[in-house]
């Protein structure tokens, strides 16, 4: 594995050679971690809530339909009866559950740091750092044997990289509260993520999407915004919400329809939608929101915020090429090609701030254009069947040195 990570160290090294221009004036602020750490076993585990979450649903619908059957039994007059008796308590607790309820979600209610765009919180730091042990150790023991050492090339880019970031924004709060920690994982897998506790993780096969330092910096700086902006606890938190009003209707569903089979046709149809209007939608604003944050990141820290457009214009080109329809309805992120122009639109402000901080200028060669001209040939390639395979197939970046 060592051999292997070494080839690959060379391969990259003419493309990524700009990491050595960044230096720290300070000790290294990530601590090095060869190994996935994680806090002893808890009690509880997450199968919990797996559990008990179709289980309230389920009674939900049985509670609903009982009180379905037990109101067609009662005839006209028991019907009037109930009525008077029951609607004055019925509509007094349902407003005392109502009040209680909005007290409980108001008191949860906080500002994102950055956006100040509102937001509902119902984690609390001991949750979310539960769920964050949980995910690392599943890490741990998939990649028992992939993670690479903090004397590897790789680790040691990647760790150059993500110390430049971080040294760059010393002067957020967060980003100095957070103890960021990293591993390397020699994976084929093409991803990065940071785990709400700053744990870092760089699957090396990332490495295949980018052409340079500014790309890698690029998406670091995109996965440390999540992890900034709290998104994490932010999406358990709306889930947990939308499980809970999906629970309700679920129990309405089976109350109002006459037939179980209608009834649970519905209560289907209700929860996918609340899965795609409360998950799918609001992750893509996550993504957007995180673009935005990244961004920030990168230009205090002199990256080029243009090459990280660049990036999602090739991803976009490769959806293309590749005719990737993906159903953007349903998909938890944004298009490539609307990130890419999201970001572009942030390259002024971003060039700003890099002038204002006396950043080194700027390449005259415009990456995103590059991206143009790259996809003008690509695509003329193509139409005349003269595209070749390799491209087509993988679309490394490294392969189209050969156009």
């Amino acid at each position: 594995m060592l051999q292997r990570s070494i080839v690959r160290s060379v391969r990259f090294s003419s493309r990524f050679s700009k990491v050595e221009n960044f230096s720290t004036n300070c000790s290294p602020l990530l601590k090095r971690s060869s190994r996935l750490q994680v806090q002893p076993f808890r009690e509880i585990h997450p199968i919990v809530w797996f559990i008990a979450r179709p289980a309230l649903k389920l009674t939900a619908m049985l509670t609903g339909r009982g009180f379905r059957k037990y109101w067609i039994k009662l005839d006209s007059d028991e019907k009037a009866k109930f009525k008077s008796k029951y609607r004055l308590p019925v509509f007094g607790t349902l407003f005392a559950s109502l009040a209680v309820l909005g007290a409980y979600l108001y008191a949860h209610v906080s500002k994102a740091p950055f956006t100040g765009r509102w937001r509902i919180m119902l984690l609390t730091a001991k949750d979310l750092e539960f769920v964050t042990d949980e995910t690392v150790r599943a890490l741990a023991d998939k990649h028992r044997n992939e993670v690479l050492p903090a004397s590897d090339p790789l680790y040691k880019m990647i760790e150059k990289i993500a110390n430049v970031i971080i040294s760059a924004n010393r002067d957020i709060v967060r980003v100095r509260e957070i103890n960021w920690t990293l591993s390397v994982i020699n994976s084929d897998f093409m991803n990065v993520e940071v785990m709400p506790n700053g744990h870092i993780v760089f699957y090396t096969g990332m490495l295949n999407a980018v052409s340079n330092v500014d790309q890698i910096a690029s998406v670091i700086s995109h996965e440390m915004a999540h992890t900034l902006l709290d998104h994490v606890p932010e999406k358990l938190s709306n889930s947990q919400l939308t499980d809970w009003v999906s629970i309700v209707l679920h129990s309405v569903v089976f109350f109002i329809l006459p037939l179980d089979s209608i009834a649970f046709f519905t209560s289907n149809f209700q929860s996918k939608l609340l899965d795609l209007v409360a998950g799918s939608k609001y992750s893509q604003m996550l993504e957007l929101e995180a673009d935005r944050v990244g961004t920030v990141l990168l230009a205090k820290a002199c990256f080029d915020v243009r090459e990280s457009s660049a990036l999602w214009e090739m991803f976009a080109l490769k959806d293309e090429l590749l005719q990737n329809s993906s159903n953007h309805f349903l998909s938890t992120h944004p298009t490539h090609k609307r990130r890419a122009r999201e970001i572009s639109g942030y390259c002024a402000e971003a060039n700003e701030l890099r002038t204002a901080l006396k950043c080194p200028p700027l390449s005259d060669c415009d990456p995103i254009g590059s991206v143009k001209t790259i996809r003008e040939k690509i695509l003329s390639l193509q139409h005349s069947g003269q595209l070749p395979f390799e491209i087509k197939e993988s679309f490394s970046i490294l392969n189209l040195d050969v156009l």
